[in-house]
């Protein structure tokens, strides 16, 4: 059981339906409904009545059951936390997506680790709108994110902009440079990395066109672009690291989208932690050394 599933059922449980517990929580209902689904499959049984055409939610016996345990789980994780903060153990609860936390933060958090070494480090991946939702809840103290959110209870600042690059197989025929109007969509290996590239791709090869791989993981990518004709567009941190491996290389992309922009997730009208800003400048000193641009005052 984690935080945000117990909280998905408490808030459903006051709120009294789906729709107004998703709103209540920032969350999309399907998003809701998941995490329903998620706690109901790890306990083993039903906790809402599902009814096609059923506007509010109606507890089974054994959702109303639960609901001492659930209370009784969410203060013990409180008294957890606080717990911790009362030893003065020195704490850092980091949320971010994939393809930051596997392609920009790894040498990011190993040199935090060797110059902080009393900060313990806990490191959340997630969607972009599920790391707002653990700054909501506590969950996690700071987010980094590529897809912006709105919500009147997260802070949301840029942080850092890095260059989007064309990919492709070594043997590929693609050379030189290319050119948006010269790519054969058919052999694009597809992710939406924030709505500035939805636009830009939109605009060159419509809405309609059918990739041949359309994923919302780059880990998945990988396994693809090495092979054949495929290709992609991704941001820099991500090229590096595919080149590293001898079978990608990387072409000049004339037109190509808007940088990649990430920002900074934090709690609204709350100053950034000590252990928070001391990653920050960390980041700030790693990536200073590569091509991005940082924006953010640390």
């Amino acid at each position: 059981m984690t935080y945000n599933e117990i909280e998905a059922f408490l808030e459903v449980v006051r709120c009294g339906s789906l729709s107004r517990a998703a709103q209540s929580l920032f969350v999309s209902q399907s998003t809701l409904s998941g995490r329903i689904m998620s706690l109901e499959s790890e306990l083993g049984m039903t906790l809402l009545v599902r009814r096609r055409g059923m506007r509010n939610a109606e507890l089974t016996q054994e959702g109303r059951d639960f609901i001492p345990i659930a209370e009784k789980w969410r203060r013990l994780w409180n008294d957890t936390r606080a717990v911790t903060t009362r030893r003065g153990v020195r704490m850092l609860r980091a949320a971010s997506i994939y393809s930051i936390n596997a392609y920009i933060m790894p040498s990011v958090y190993s040199r935090f680790y060797r110059e902080n070494p009393d900060i313990k480090l806990s490191l959340l991946t997630s969607h972009s709108y599920e790391v707002y939702h653990m700054i909501e809840s506590g969950e996690a103290e700071i987010g980094i994110i590529s897809r912006t959110e709105f919500s009147t209870r997260v802070e949301t600042r840029p942080i850092y902009s890095e260059e989007m690059c064309f990919i492709c197989c070594s043997g590929s025929a693609y050379k030189g440079q290319v050119h948006p109007s010269h790519l054969d969509p058919d052999h694009e290996l597809c992710l939406s990395w924030n709505r500035e590239f939805d636009a830009w791709h939109d605009y060159w090869f419509g809405a309609n066109t059918h990739p041949a791989l359309t994923t919302d993981d780059a880990s998945v990518m990988c396994g693809f672009v090495g092979v054949g004709e495929h290709w992609a567009i991704v941001p820099v941190s991500v090229a590096d690291k595919l080149v590293r491996t001898g079978t990608v290389r990387t072409c000049r992309l004339l037109d190509p989208p808007e940088p990649r922009q990430l920002y900074l997730l934090s709690p609204a009208n709350e100053p950034v932690t000590q252990e928070g800003r001391l990653l920050l400048r960390t980041m700030h000193e790693v990536l200073s050394q590569g091509g991005g641009r940082w924006l953010y005052d640390v």
